[in-house]
């Protein structure tokens, strides 16, 4: 049980949203959609590397996902917002991430541990990113219902997500660290503690297989 929890369900919640946003890049047109496909598809080949070698480390295959997360959600956010300060602020905060990534693994060539700050800028600029999109909504009222809308169910998603693992990144790495120092934590206790952030993405991923689900099934109503 807490190698699904702690290991695979982080895979199978990156296919999951793959799986959903494939079968929708049928029915929305809009090119953002299959990159996104392609993000979450090639997200969960990495978290299934990472699950099926747990005895390697995979250090440097989270610091990649990190920086590729903040593209692929970026892209997907400077496609949706409107306003061209808000895409040239959207190209920064990825310039961020991006500058981080190569100064932490490049530069001073990664960390013996969990990358926590690295994946806590990634959380702060992706909610920075949110808000932006939900104040852009509250401006711009439509006849349709937001239940109808699959931006609004994607960005929701994002939302549970990264406010929710936010605290669990900020902590990891220093966990882990004590972890390695034979501190009073315990392995499983850090094992655990990245399930619940599994269990997050995988809550994520339900919201936007729900909404897609939503949207097709009353299209499809008289």
């Amino acid at each position: 049980m807490r190698y699904l929890v702690s290991y695979l369900l982080e895979p199978i919640s990156h296919l999951v949203y793959f799986a959903a946003l494939f079968y929708w890049a049928g029915k929305d047109k809009r090119g953002i959609i299959k990159i996104l496909s392609g993000y979450y598809f090639l997200a969960g080949l990495l978290g299934l590397k990472s699950a099926l070698l747990i005895a390697q480390t995979n250090i440097q295959t989270y610091s990649l996902l990190c920086v590729l997360t903040s593209f692929g959600l970026g892209a997907y956010f400077y496609n949706v917002l409107q306003l061209r300060w808000q895409k040239i602020f959207v190209l920064f905060l990825c310039l961020i991430n991006g500058a981080y990534y190569l100064f932490q693994n490049v530069i001073e060539d990664g960390l013996p541990v969990f990358d926590s700050l690295a994946y806590a800028i990634l959380s702060s600029t992706i909610v920075m990113m949110i808000f932006m999109y939900m104040h852009q909504l509250l401006n711009s009222v439509k006849e349709e219902p937001l239940s109808m809308s699959f931006d609004f169910w994607f960005v929701s998603s994002q939302f549970v997500y990264f406010l929710g693992a936010f605290a669990i990144f900020l902590t990891y790495g220093y966990l882990t660290t004590k972890v390695l120092s034979n501190a009073t934590f315990t392995n499983t206790a850090v094992t655990w503690l990245w399930g619940l952030h599994n269990v997050l993405l995988f809550l994520s991923a339900l919201v936007t297989s729900g909404g897609i689900a939503w949207i097709s099934s009353h299209k499809k109503s008289p």
